[in-house]
């Protein structure tokens, strides 16, 4: 099968010449096209043609001043015949800048192609683009973070279109201290697609460099096919997904790094740019000012190109705010007191933040939150914020999806949560040097109120199908800081863990927090690194950083300091475990404040091997595996006992 589809490599590289938007150049005109359903008042981007109302709109930049007018035309084409045509007006060429041209035509036969030209007055063509037609399997490249430079040692092609390979800096502290890190490296390509059947990535080594048979290609435990063939390395998917790859190349002396395929499904809802509704920021039409002020509903739109000190966003009831592929914002989000609005807040796109510069002082997340209601976050990217990466606190009914979350500097954690209920974090890329997920209750002052005095709840709280890369810290976490009157209702499944140095699951309250009623379900690691690892860590304690022992004052009238762990279930476990900790360890202050009716399911250690494959080693967990602590409290007692967990 897989031959069969090698040979139909020549008839997909075909589909390079029906790309969304094309760039050409003549001696004095440089153009892109993109294509628009222009059935809605905020249109979504259309990536193959299909019948209905089509907008043309073609951005255009005069490079040299012409004496002399030019012009949008657009043909509908079936079976070699013109069918239909349509034309903007004309556009002056006097002067040098980036202008547009637009004009719409209706599709009555999705396979008809549209051949869209400049001319100018004498009908000479100074512009063409691709033909535009209807695709099974719409491929769509992505820029990437455009202020990185392309890989110099791998290509990528996604069923015969180019995909740019950009070699990202995960950068380091460069500061000094004893947690400093030097600057990490990964090759990293993005793109979007809808499939309805099996498409292909082609790799190919440049440089010197050679494709693996040896390769790795993350998550594993989808046994994703791939094959290596006379050097190419080629990878066969069915949906969107995140893919890791490592152990892809040999070495020739100048190494390699690790390949991050950011894969995620098509675009929609993308404004039009030029509507009047549209605040438009792009390079030679408008610069985004530095900490933009907005208004209520307002639709804001940064295209592709580097926005250089955009500060704080800082959004307002209604708002929508889109990041075009390539487009990189010296920016973060810091958005405090939203209440819930019918429309909600939007922040999507295929767009990075990088944050390190904006987060060199003030609030140093790349994304923060404080009491906000109805949000929606998708697709964009989060690089290099100086803490946490992303945080919400007070917060309700928000979906994160299909991000990538990148960073490894000190205290990065990846998504943090703290007084939140009502959220949905699915189909995200999340890399950290710290917990990838922690959740925490940090400051019970901000989350206190009237029904709950000594700390807003965390619950319904789902995630699934979320990658990790963990550097430092846990895949997984909640606490250490639980500050907060209780978590729960909490699922966690379909997790894929490339790397971790501590805890698969860390459940830590060292505050007043109770943790019930928690499933997590089909968490696979495929590789532990360092010492100070284990596979899953359940306790109620108290050390230095709880509020307790940091000389903080304790909430007047607060029951007791310590927390509790109840009612959790981890079903479906793999994890590798090569450190100097037990891979389980229980433990609590008193009997009131210990773990209770922890659940244990087909929770399978491998030791001995850095990376889990499922083979010689692997072993279910027993009570042997487990260590009880005795209590930080009361020293000399050990309040869990081999009747509060159960093994399955």
């Amino acid at each position: 099968m897989k031959k069969t589809v090698l040979l139909l490599l020549g008839l997909v590289l075909l589909l390079s010449l029906f790309c969304l938007s094309v760039n050409a150049q003549t001696s004095y005109v440089q153009a892109t096209v993109s294509y628009y359903d222009n059935a809605t008042e905020i249109p979504t981007q259309i990536y193959t043609l299909k019948e209905g109302s089509i907008k043309i709109h073609a951005d255009v930049k005069v490079l040299q001043p012409q004496n002399g007018d030019i012009k949008l035309i657009t043909k509908a084409v079936l079976n070699g015949q013109t069918v239909k045509t349509a034309e903007s007006a004309w556009l002056p060429t006097g002067q040098t800048g980036v202008f547009y041209l637009a004009t719409d035509i209706a599709v009555e036969n999705k396979q008809c192609v549209l051949e869209t030209t400049i001319v100018d007055r004498a009908g000479t063509v100074v512009f063409q683009a691709p033909v535009f037609q209807y695709e099974e399997n719409v491929v769509v490249p992505d820029p990437g973070k455009i202020i990185e430079p392309l890989s110099k040692t791998v290509t990528l092609t996604v069923n015969g279109k180019n995909v740019p390979v950009r070699r990202e800096e995960m950068q380091g502290m460069h500061e000094g201290g004893s947690r400093d890190k030097d600057s990490f490296y990964f090759n990293v390509a993005k793109v979007s697609m809808d499939l309805n059947s099996e498409i292909i990535l082609e790799l190919k080594g440049i440089n010197g460099t050679v494709i693996s048979d040896k390769w790795m290609v993350s998550p594993q435990q989808k046994k994703i096919p791939r094959i290596v063939s006379k050097g190419v390395g080629y990878i066969y998917l069915n949906t969107p997904q995140t893919l890791f790859v490592r152990d892809w190349a040999t070495k020739d002396g100048t190494g390699y790094e690790d390949l991050i395929l950011l894969i995620t499904p098509l675009e929609t809802d993308v404004p039009y740019k030029y509507a009047p509704s549209v605040t438009y920021y792009a390079d030679g039409v408008l610069n985004c000012p530095v900490n933009p002020s907005f208004s209520d509903n307002q639709i804001v739109y940064f295209e592709e190109g580097f926005h250089k000190n955009v500060g704080a966003l800082q959004f307002k009831p209604g708002m929508r705010v889109y990041l075009a592929p390539g487009a990189v914002l010296d920016a973060k989000i810091e958005t405090y007191d939203v209440s819930e609005n019918p429309n909600g807040i939007k922040v999507y796109g295929r767009g990075v933040l990088e944050s390190r510069n904006a987060t060199n002082s003030g609030f140093k997340k790349g994304i923060y939150f404080e009491n906000c209601n109805n949000v929606v976050i998708d697709g964009i990217g989060c690089r290099n914020a100086r803490e946490w990466q992303t945080l919400y606190l007070n917060c309700s009914d928000f979906e994160i999806r299909n991000m990538n979350i990148m960073a490894i500097l000190l205290n990065n954690d990846g998504i943090d949560l703290d007084g939140v209920n009502g959220f949905k974090i699915t189909d995200n890329f999340i890399m950290a040097a710290d917990d990838c997920f922690g959740w925490h209750g940090v400051d019970y002052e901000k989350i206190a109120t009237k029904e709950h005095p000594f700390g807003r709840p965390t619950f319904d709280v789902y995630a699934e199908n979320n990658m990790m890369y963990n550097l430092e810290g846990n895949a997984v976490r909640f606490g250490s800081s639980s500050e907060q009157e209780s978590m729960y209702d909490i699922t966690i499944k379909d997790t894929y863990v490339v790397t971790k140095t501590g805890y698969a699951v860390a459940i830590t309250m060292h505050d007043w927090a109770k943790v019930s009623d928690v499933l997590i379900e089909n968490f696979y690691v495929e590789e532990s690194i360092g010492t100070f690892n284990g596979v899953i860590l359940a306790e109620s304690v108290q050390d230095s950083t709880s509020r307790l022992n940091e000389g903080r004052g304790l909430p007047n009238g607060l029951p007791s300091p310590y927390g509790s762990v109840e009612n959790v279930t981890i079903k479906n476990l793999y994890s590798p475990w090569n450190g100097n900790k037990p891979p389980i360890t229980v433990g609590g202050c008193d009997a009131e404040h210990a773990v209770r009716n922890l659940t244990l399911e087909n929770v399978i250690v491998q030791n001995g091997s850095t990376i889990y494959t499922g083979g010689s080693g692997a072993e279910k967990i027993t009570m042997q595996d487990i260590k009880f602590n005795p209590s930080t409290v009361h020293k000399d007692k050990t309040f869990v006992s081999e009747a509060d967990i159960i093994i399955k």
